[in-house]
């Protein structure tokens, strides 16, 4: 029963008490009219829960939210109250998290002898959210596979939690230049001087020029070993009038087919008209829905596909702190965008709960999301 009832019915009840107890009846109103409906600890509570009390209890005029960084509550979730009973006529203020403040400045320590596990969980802690993490080919004794090499910004450095930051670590293994800034004989001669197998292969485009990089199977700052095959895509340009008229041969040749009951020219076979019949089709119906100067050819993994605007700012910041739960439509968002997502669980040393933080590429092609393990 809501208060505004509550105290209705006790006003009707004080009415029917006046006839017999006179005076009496004044003071039984007044005690009830200043009564008040006790309020639920919601600390910790997420604001929709808040949300469908009030409107249960026809409160919804009565209940006030305000917006507030916190370390220790997850976001849209309860940080304070201002009571625990509320009148008829009183208001009631709750203090919402926004999470973890992204631009609070956190000194970075010094990493000497740590490894990325021990990084990564120091990171977590302290809601850092767009660290990125390279390799570098070290023969330094004193210095394993994924341990500290360096840092930038520096130790020492104060820096924003949704600051870039890049943490190099050492491997004994090869490690994957930026391709996607190497010509074709570029990326040969690399190949032959460390041992790695380079395949090309071709690709139409109407967009990109001949020889334009589509598509690379290993990332900047990949870890490769000898004998190893890395894979690129090169664009073969094509304009719209190449399209049409491989559309009418394919026509053409689908109608004989179909009319002799086999294919007549053994250039093609039926497999292949098959094939280039459904490619076409595609473009085609691409034609037909996207004006010509809207048509774009999608690479498999443009650079900078795990970045949420063209200012760079790296998707995931305003999910630090957030249940593991609650981001899956975020995950969702990254893969539709053509990012190659990873789901990293780690252990806290402070027992914290939910995602963790978030980590790119160099290229920004890929990204890794850290979840807390014990969530």
């Amino acid at each position: 029963m809501s208060l505004k009832l509550k105290l209705g019915f006790k006003i009707a009840l004080a009415a029917v008490l006046t006839a017999g107890a006179g005076t009496g009846a004044y003071a039984v109103y007044t005690v009830n009219a200043s009564d008040s409906i006790d309020v639920p600890d919601f600390s910790g509570k997420a604001q929709r829960i808040v949300e469908i009390w009030a409107k249960k209890n026809n409160l919804e005029d009565q209940v006030k939210f305000e917006q507030e960084y916190s370390d220790d509550v997850l976001s849209d979730c309860v940080i304070s109250q201002s009571a625990r009973k509320v009148s008829s006529d009183g208001i009631l203020t709750f203090t919402i998290s926004q999470g973890p403040d992204p631009d609070k400045e956190v000194e970075l320590p010094d990493f000497s002898g740590k490894k990325k596990d021990e990084i990564e969980a120091w990171f977590a802690d302290n809601y850092f959210s767009n660290v990125t993490y390279t390799y570098t080919n070290v023969t330094d004794q004193d210095l394993e596979d994924d341990m500290f090499v360096s840092m930038d910004p520096t130790a020492g450095t104060k820096a924003k939690r949704s600051d870039a930051i890049t943490v190099t670590l050492a491997t004994t293994e090869i490690v994957a230049p930026d391709f996607s800034s190497m010509s074709k004989d570029e990326i040969q001669k690399w190949g032959d001087e460390n041992g790695i197998s380079i395949t090309f292969t071709e690709q139409e485009s109407q967009i990109l020029n001949d020889g334009d990089i589509v598509s690379i199977s290993a990332k900047a700052g990949d870890k490769l070993k000898k004998g190893d095959t890395v894979t690129v895509t090169i664009a073969k340009h094509t304009d719209s009038t190449d399209t049409e008229k491989s559309q009418e041969e394919v026509s053409r040749q689908t109608t004989d087919t179909n009319a002799n009951g086999g294919t007549r020219d053994q250039n093609y076979s039926n497999s292949d008209v098959t094939q280039q019949s459904s490619e076409n089709s595609e473009t085609e119906n691409t034609q037909n829905s996207t004006p010509e100067s809207e048509t774009k050819d999608t690479p498999v993994q443009a650079s900078g596909v795990c970045l949420s605007d063209a200012a760079g700012k790296a998707l995931g910041t305003t999910y630090v702190g957030d249940a593991a739960s609650n981001i899956g439509e975020y995950l969702d968002t990254l893969r539709q965008n053509g990012c190659k997502v990873t789901e990293n669980y780690i252990q806290s040393s402070n027992n914290n709960k939910g995602f963790a933080g978030y980590s790119t590429s160099s290229d920004r092609s890929s990204a890794t999301v850290n979840i807390y393990q014990n969530n």
